[in-house]
């Protein structure tokens, strides 16, 4: 999952925060994990107080990148986000040990917000 830094950092440089679905994680102003669901009988949003900061998962997030970007396993049990070798982004590689952080780190580098 993705740290609540991080997420506050996307949220600060531009990356989209969708409309609620079921499933997804947000982070509350102190930090605080929350998973978005359903009132069964209403069918409404439970509503959180405060700022709310999405936090994607690597596929979110991938979509987001240019195409041809890979998402890999490294030699550490980490991750690895790079371009193709005939890739074109000037993306320099980032690797974490958690996925979507690796992904996120990649984003934000080629968004010019490392």
């Amino acid at each position: 999952m993705l740290s609540f830094k991080t997420a506050k950092r996307l949220k600060k440089a531009g990356f989209q925060q969708p409309d609620l679905e079921l499933g997804q994680i947000w982070y509350d102003d102190f930090g605080g994990p929350r998973v978005s669901i359903r009132e069964q009988k209403s069918g409404d949003w439970l509503v959180f107080n405060g700022a709310l900061y999405f936090a994607p998962t690597a596929t979110d997030i991938l979509k987001q990148l240019p195409e041809g970007i890979l998402l890999h396993r490294n030699h550490n049990d980490g991750f690895t986000v790079s371009e193709p070798l005939w890739g074109e982004t000037g993306l320099q590689a980032e690797s974490h040990p958690n996925a979507d952080e690796a992904c996120a780190l990649a984003w934000l580098q080629l968004n010019n917000n490392a």
